[in-house]
């Protein structure tokens, strides 16, 4: 059943950040590994990582996106995980797909637990379905240990407003850095909720973090679906 929109607004159709394939291979470099990448044994071998909740939204009544959210954790108590890549595939009611996309994620640590937002793909048409999977590939899952991206950085005074422009709304806020070293750039993901139902998100950015310090967000909305209660996360990029 599709939720019911407020102020749908018009949706950009690209990315407010892209990411440089060099910047994150640099950024690799506080993980560490025990063994060769994708190196398994027969008794302990990686899980895969296991989306536990999703949910989503669509950006309009007309031309829509797919506005969702998702959370994600990590099983493996030896295992991190370079580039967590989750697809997401629309379908319409005849089982045709309609869109797919992919979202790559920076690193994920053992035993982490990571939430966010991002859009998807439906070619401007409304799906009837759509379905998360994790995608990464064997090679993907490291031995070893690596600094969570959730640790040390938090938001403070998040909350939506309705923008000036009557079109659309505003996620603000401060994003803060607890870490002993600065923080380059910064994902900030609104969820919604309907009762505990994780029914989609937003998502934004805050950069140029100074350690001990927090710096302000002021990120555009361009719909909300109907809910009850949100929450405002932030992770590094």
């Amino acid at each position: 059943m599709k939720r019911k929109l407020i102020n749908g607004g018009k949706f950009m159709k690209k990315f407010l950040s892209s990411i440089f394939a060099i910047t994150l291979f640099l950024g690799l470099s506080g993980c560490g590994s025990s063994g060769g990448e994708g190196q398994t044994d027969q008794n302990n071998e990686p899980k895969e990582l296991v989306i536990e909740e999703s949910g989503y939204y669509l950006s309009s009544d007309t031309s829509p996106y797919v506005m969702y959210g998702v959370k994600l954790t990590n099983p493996n108590e030896n295992y991190y995980v370079k580039f967590p890549v989750i697809s997401v595939t629309s379908y319409d009611d005849e089982g045709n797909i309609l869109g797919t996309s992919e979202q790559t994620l920076f690193t994920i640590a053992p035993g982490e637990t990571i939430e966010f937002a991002s859009q998807a793909d439906c070619n401007q048409v409304a799906p009837t379905n759509v379905e998360f999977k994790v995608t990464n590939l064997e090679e993907d899952y490291i031995e070893g240990d690596c600094p969570k991206v959730t640790e040390g950085i938090e938001v403070v005074d998040g909350n939506i407003v309705q923008d000036g422009s009557g079109i659309g709304y505003r996620a603000t806020g401060f994003v803060k850095n607890n870490r002993d070293e600065d923080i380059d750039n910064a994902m900030v993901s609104v969820l919604f909720y309907s009762g505990e139902t994780l029914v989609g998100g937003q998502m934004g950015f805050a950069n140029n973090i100074p350690a001990g310090q927090q710096v302000p967000f002021d990120n555009f909305i361009y719909s909300v679906p109907t809910y009850d209660s949100f929450k405002i996360v932030a992770m590094e990029w």
